[in-house]
């Protein structure tokens, strides 16, 4: 008999690394951001560089992918 693995829920030590993690990688995104800003007003052309966060995604691609999705779908009735 194949027994599955047990999945334990994430401890509180596991949640507040994650939230840590996820404010270090949006303060790097901002601080990118606002590199990319002024390297462009340097050279005197548009950055094209926007930050957007998508709250309750963290660092999860796959709930991104969900999101977005969702979002293009909404997007494309509304051009209809």
């Amino acid at each position: 008999m194949v027994s599955s693995p047990r999945v334990t829920p994430p401890t509180n030590f596991q949640r507040d690394r994650s939230k840590q993690i996820d404010r270090i990688a949006t303060h790097r995104a901002q601080h990118y951001v606002k590199e990319m800003e002024m390297f462009a007003a340097e050279n005197q052309v548009e950055s094209g560089v926007q930050l957007i966060t998508v709250p309750g995604v963290g660092h999860s691609s796959s709930r991104l992918t969900e999101i977005c999705a969702k979002a293009i779908l909404i997007m494309g009735q509304r051009a209809k």
